[in-house]
């Protein structure tokens, strides 16, 4: 893939959510399974992910995917379990 089409952000999401210069086809979020507080942070995704974008979420067990979800257009397309681990794809 030419580079021109990749980049990669190393920031804390929610100011580079608030602040995104452009919209995203796929977004990647792997945080501390343990940080539960997530909801502010798909609200603000949701402004930021193209029409038909995926966003590839990392969590552990103890999160209500649904719940972070309220209040969004965002759906659950996906969801598999990789040990302790999850791996959660979502649509706008």
């Amino acid at each position: 893939m030419p580079q021109e089409f990749v980049e990669i952000v190393r920031k804390k999401a929610v100011k580079f959510a608030g602040d995104a210069p452009r919209n995203y086809d796929v977004i990647f979020l792997d945080p501390f399974y343990k940080d539960t507080s997530h909801k502010f942070l798909m609200q603000n995704l949701e402004n930021i992910l193209e029409e038909d974008g995926i966003i590839a979420f990392f969590h552990g067990n103890n999160l209500d995917i649904e719940k972070i979800l309220e209040n969004t257009n965002l759906k659950v397309v996906d969801n598999r379990k990789f040990g302790q681990s999850y791996l959660t794809l979502i649509k706008n």
